[in-house]
């Protein structure tokens, strides 16, 4: 397997898997056992200790099908080899009648729902430090694996056609015991992983904020750079360390408990449910020669285009609603004192502005909604009044004469610009 390694056929990482799955599984069960005497009943004996073979992670559980399918696979991997050197006549495998298969026992595929996306990148957006931030956006965006993310340089990315190719991918699966560095660049998983992308761009303000922040710190940054990095930008980051960034973060926020990866089958499901042809979703996500050859593999720039404009305004132009009570509305367009407001309706100004209001910033915010409110609903003017007996009629009316006594306002954009490059 080493050989193969060095040779460019087997990653370093499938290697660790087998010698896991060895060490752990076959050799203690089968305890020192000649390769002859390695019957088809003896490895219909050693499936079923398997699937009664306790979860690590909970001992209450059995192992998952998918778990049994990797030891068998690397029990036949020697059993063939050793039948390739003539140390066996035949691989008893061959004869198993029960073989193990995941996919009688395959889980629903865990993913966002659209709701539970959009709202995971509010919580990004606004509380995620700038290098999870710029991650996290890439992923959602683009569906790709994060070690793929984790091995972009920045001369990989073209800020003017918003185009991104994958040339690396960073692991770091493997015991520094074993590899010697744990964090490492290897190739990418598949021929189909070399490929292009477009980013949003939103990601590219990310990126762009991500750049700035590190010139800030006093870094140099070269093209040839990683873009996502340690702190001191002198190694390439851990993908595990950000997978882990990653699991806090959504405990922290209350999201929805889906991994990096099931990202990607979010990205898939949005795209099929807008009736994006599955060859143009396997070749954006990269996915196995096995899969794409099911379907043509050519496409286009336009049709990358296409699918970053579907996710865009699904994930990220979604309009939301706040509704104000009449009242409210005319304390805001008469240009009311920050003490003739009550609590619950700073919290609305809080709602639609996005911004946490105080004494010191009410006029600036409450001017700036103001206009914004005239603007969307220029019919509003009316209730702008210095006459408090008239302003009380007109309010009266209103009510009297409307079902819906409150006015529904779109929320707005920060008013504000914050930058939160420094939020770390």
């Amino acid at each position: 397997m080493y050989e193969k390694e060095k040779a460019g056929l087997l990653d370093i990482n499938t290697i660790y898997d087998h010698l896991r799955k060895i060490n752990y599984d076959i050799l203690p069960y089968f305890n020192n056992c000649k390769l002859s005497e390695i019957t088809t009943a003896k490895i219909e004996d050693f499936i079923k200790h398997l699937r009664n073979r306790p979860n690590g992670n909970d001992k209450t559980k059995k192992i998952s099908e998918q778990t049994v399918v990797g030891v068998i696979r690397s029990l036949n991997v020697i059993l063939n080899f050793a039948v390739s050197k003539e140390l066996i006549a035949i691989n008893p495998y061959n004869n198993v009648t029960y073989k193990p298969n995941a996919k009688k026992n395959k889980k629903e595929l865990n993913y966002f729902r659209l709701d539970d996306a959009i709202y995971a990148l509010k919580c990004i957006d606004k509380y995620a430090d700038i290098r999870l931030k710029t991650f996290m956006n890439i992923i959602f965006s683009l569906g790709c694996r994060r070690e793929e993310v984790a091995g972009l340089c920045w001369k990989d990315i073209d800020f003017s056609t918003k185009e991104v190719v994958y040339n690396n991918a960073i692991t770091s699966q493997v015991p520094t015991r074993i590899v010697g560095k744990r964090v490492r660049v290897k190739n990418l998983k598949t021929d189909n992983s070399y490929r292009i992308n477009i980013l949003s761009d939103k990601c590219i303000k990310c990126l762009k904020d991500y750049y700035n922040f590190k010139t800030s710190c006093g870094l140099t940054i070269n093209e040839d750079d990683f873009v996502f990095t340690t702190w001191d930008n002198n190694n390439p980051a851990d993908p595990n360390k950000l997978s882990e960034q990653w699991r806090n973060f959504k405990k922290t926020y209350h999201i929805a408990n889906v991994d990096l990866h099931r990202i990607r089958h979010t990205v898939s499901n949005i795209l099929e449910r807008n009736n994006t042809p599955k060859k143009d979703i396997a070749n954006m996500l990269g996915n196995s020669e096995r899969v794409l050859q099911e379907y043509y593999t050519h496409v286009d720039i336009d049709e990358l285009i296409n699918m970053r404009n579907i996710l865009d305004n699904k994930l990220y132009n979604q309009i939301e609603y706040v509704e104000f009570d009449i009242n409210l509305i005319v304390k805001i367009l008469n240009s009311y004192s920050f003490n003739k407001f009550n609590e619950e309706e700073l919290k609305k100004i809080d709602l639609i502005t996005n911004e946490k209001i105080n004494n010191d910033n009410f006029n600036f915010i409450t001017s700036k909604l103001k206009d914004y409110i005239l603007n969307d609903n220029p019919k509003l003017n009316y209730f702008i009044e210095k006459n408090n007996e008239f302003l009380n009629i007109k309010i009266k009316t209103y009510n009297l004469f409307n079902n819906e006594k409150n006015v529904k306002l779109k929320k707005m954009k920060n008013i504000s610009i914050v930058n939160d490059v420094f939020s770390i």
